[in-house]
């Protein structure tokens, strides 16, 4: 039987660094999350963002193409309720204020190791469902996916 996992607990890793990508995902699925794809930019994020609605994306900042900063930008405008943990290598305090004043829910800088990650993700877990809850009390119109998926999952369809 297969373990049932918690909306919640459902994560997007975009990094552009495959053996980051495979670490995460392990790292991830061990700490009992449920990894619903990976991206190597953010075109394919925003892609797989509508596909699987996930709660928490684990975000690198730097990328070809658009920054990270800029896709959580677009995150955030399209999907208002996931919670963003961006990941760097450069970790300047300009890229951590920039990336926590556009709403991250946290910061991981690599290397990173298993007990920040960790503590991030839960983190972002926590924030996520402090917003669901205050989004299911004002009844928000047009908040899409995760509302919806965590509604229903709650009813029990």
């Amino acid at each position: 039987m297969k373990k049932s996992i918690n909306i919640l607990k459902r994560v997007l890793i975009v990094d552009d660094d495959q053996d980051i990508r495979l670490a995460l995902r392990v790292l991830l699925r061990d700490a009992g999350f449920e990894v619903v794809g990976d991206a190597v930019n953010g075109m394919k994020a925003m892609e797989l963002m509508e596909k699987h609605k996930p709660a928490i994306v684990l975000l690198d900042i730097s990328m070809p193409g658009v920054s990270g900063l800029d896709v959580m930008l677009d995150i955030k405008k399209e999907h208002p309720l996931t919670k963003i943990v961006m990941i760097s290598g450069d970790a300047t305090s300009e890229h951590v204020t920039t990336a926590l004043e556009r709403g991250a829910s946290g910061f991981i800088v690599k290397p990173f190791n298993f007990n920040n990650v960790v503590k991030n993700i839960e983190r972002a877990l926590a924030d996520a469902k402090v917003a669901v809850k205050a989004a299911r009390k004002q009844a928000i119109d047009g908040q899409k996916g995760l509302l919806d998926q965590y509604s229903e999952k709650k009813s029990g369809n």
